[in-house]
C-alpha cells in the first residue's frame, strides 16, 4: 500500500483533525506481529532437542525388573549396529536443520530491518 503522507494534512490542522487522520492511518496498518520474539522462544528448545539419544537408561527396582533390564541391555548391545547409524543420521539432520533454521531467522530479521528502513524513508518523503 502506498505510504501515507503528512502532506495530505492541512498545515493548520487542529488537534481533532490530526487525531482523526492518525486513527485512519492506524486502521489501514496490518496488525503488529513480533516474529523475532516468537522465534526466540523456541530456539532454546530447538537446541535441546537437536541431539537424539540411541538408548534411554534401563534400570529396575525389584529383582524381576533388574533381570528384565539386564536382558534389555543384552538385546540393545546386540542391536547397536542397527540402531546407532540411524541415530547418527538423525542427529546429523537435526544439526543441519537447526543451522538452517537459525540462518533463515537471521535473514528474516535482516529483511525486516531493510523493509522497515525503506518504509521509514518513504514516510519521510
Amino acid at each position: 500500500r502506498p505510504a501515507a503522507r503528512t502532506a495530505d494534512l492541512p498545515a493548520d490542522a487542529d488537534l481533532p483533525t490530526l487525531q482523526a487522520w492518525v486513527e485512519a492511518q492506524a486502521r489501514t496498518e496490518p496488525p503488529a506481529t513480533f516474529p523475532d520474539q516468537q522465534a526466540r522462544s523456541f530456539l532454546g528448545t530447538l537446541h535441546t532437542k537437536q541431539a537424539v539419544s540411541a538408548h534411554w537408561p534401563i534400570g529396575g527396582r525389584t529383582p524381576l525388573e533388574k533381570v528384565r533390564a539386564l536382558l534389555q541391555k543384552v538385546i540393545r548391545q546386540y542391536l547397536r549396529w542397527l540402531i546407532n547409524p540411524i541415530v547418527e543420521q538423525q542427529n546429523g539432520f537435526n544439526v543441519a536443520a537447526t543451522a538452517a533454521t537459525i540462518a533463515l531467522l537471521r535473514a528474516d530479521r535482516e529483511l525486516r530491518a531493510i523493509r522497515a528502513a525503506h518504509q521509514a524513508g518513504q514516510h519521510q518523503q
